[in-house]
């Protein structure tokens, strides 16, 4: 993440990103892997994780390529209770690689992407999911990510959890104006994955920039 991003969470976490920050503590707290490790893949500086949610966990890895992040993330995760093992690597996010996810340690381990999938760019959209669907086969995962983003809303986020992930002229309500709305990759990726449990919510990212999270959990 850039310099602004961080900038931005400094500056809106307690008025524009509270809802987001609410809308990632209800998404996180209907996923309960019975795993003892977390793999957190690209969490930035960790601002919407909850810290009650990450206590639950004896040990962290969290893998972030930026040096800013890391250093944000390792002072919000050596204040947990009872000190859980963490480990911070700088590995980069290479999501062509179809080893990429596999190459860490998942033995007893939950893997949660933290807002990372929707700013994928990948050559092959069709090699992405079958990469994802390798990686992830038999290990709890859960993704929230961007769907949309807009300088204002153009969709309809629903209230109630879903049991797939939705189509876009299912959520867009604005559709003369999608010119206006820029859509995300991974949707495509997860869909083919068959979650079990599908959510979604508005972040306010800036005052004139909105996003659609979508958040997806495998099984728990």
């Amino acid at each position: 993440m850039t310099f602004a991003y961080h900038y931005r969470a400094l500056r809106f976490q307690s008025t524009l990103w509270r809802s987001h920050f609410e809308g990632v503590r209800r998404f996180l707290s209907a996923w309960t892997p019975a795993k003892k490790n977390l793999i957190l893949i690209g969490p930035s500086g960790g601002y919407s994780l909850p810290l009650s949610w990450l206590a639950r966990f004896e040990s962290i890895t969290a893998v972030e390529p930026s040096f800013m992040a890391r250093q944000i993330l390792a002072q919000k995760l050596n204040i947990l209770p009872d000190a859980p093992t963490i480990e911070l690597l700088s590995k980069p996010l290479d999501f062509e690689d179809p080893k990429f996810l596999s190459s860490f340690d998942q033995k007893d381990s939950a893997i949660l992407f933290c807002n990372v999938l929707g700013q994928v760019k990948v050559g092959s959209e069709a090699r992405f999911a079958l990469s994802l669907q390798e990686a992830l086969s038999g290990i709890p995962w859960a993704s929230y990510h961007d769907r949309f983003s807009a300088s204002r809303v153009h969709w309809r986020a629903p209230p109630d959890w879903q049991t797939r992930v939705l189509r876009t002229d299912e959520l867009i309500v604005e559709s003369q104006e999608r010119a206006e709305v820029q859509e995300h990759l991974a949707s495509d990726a997860l869909a083919a994955l068959h979650p079990l449990r599908v959510t979604y919510w508005d972040w306010q990212i800036a005052p004139k920039q909105v996003h659609l999270i979508e958040g997806v959990i495998s099984n728990s």
